[in-house]
């Protein structure tokens, strides 16, 4: 059976060598579809100098399952095993291999790198051809990766999947009311809490300018921390 391109090393090492948007933005420049999944990529490390919260739309699950793989896990591994490495953003073919060279080389955090291992491995389980079930074990991860992090002083790490606009923008105006009030979301982001939740719904999907609307909004106008 053919390999799927979101799980072979290659495919996104070459992104990055063509400094490709990954991160943030549309993914491939591919526009929100029902099929879309949208990503908040958190990595805040003081040790380290990462700063990243960053919103994405990602094609499927597949795609998600990918960047997580080569792209957002070694490089919020590497810099909690290894503040001082001077870089921010990291890519590794084989995280595993590069966990086993931390043990060694760090003793002191068997502990930390073995729940690394662990998380891996489950990650690994979430693939499946299947949109809809790739997307269940998906979410079930986040939940368990969110969930179950170490607490490591001046580090956060977090990683949420929304399936639709419109669960992402729920969330977003929880995070808001919850931490600073709607009143803050509305200057943050120059609608109203009703407006985002319009702009984000069904006819999300066949109007071009409420999906351009929506994606500078992930992109550029949100300022909390989720």
């Amino acid at each position: 059976m053919k390999q799927n391109k979101y799980l072979i090393a290659d495919y996104w090492r070459n992104k990055i060598r063509q400094e490709e948007e990954l991160w943030d933005g549309l993914f491939d420049n591919q526009p929100i579809s029902q099929n879309s999944l949208i990503i908040n990529s958190v990595i805040l490390n003081s040790y380290s100098n990462q700063s990243e919260n960053a919103w994405a739309v990602y094609p499927n699950p597949q795609s998600v399952l990918g960047f997580l793989k080569f792209i957002y896990l070694p490089t919020a591994f590497i810099g909690i095993i290894k503040p001082e490495i001077e870089y921010q953003y990291y890519f590794d073919d084989d995280l595993l291999d590069l966990l086993e060279e931390f043990k060694d080389e760090n003793p002191e955090n068997i502990d930390l790198i073995s729940k690394m291992e662990k998380l891996y491995f489950s990650l690994e389980e979430s693939w499946d051809e299947e949109h809809h079930l790739c997307l269940e074990k998906l979410k079930r991860w986040t939940a368990g990766f969110n969930g179950d992090w170490l607490k490591i002083n001046a580090t956060a790490v977090s990683f949420h999947v929304f399936s639709s606009p419109e669960e992402a923008a729920k969330y977003i105006i929880q995070v808001y009311e919850e931490d600073l009030g709607i009143d803050f979301l509305e200057n943050d982001l120059g609608i109203t809490k009703n407006e985002l939740l319009k702009i984000s719904g069904e006819e999300i999907f066949k109007n071009a300018f409420m999906k351009r609307r929506f994606t500078d909004i992930l992109t550029n106008r949100l300022k909390v921390a989720f």
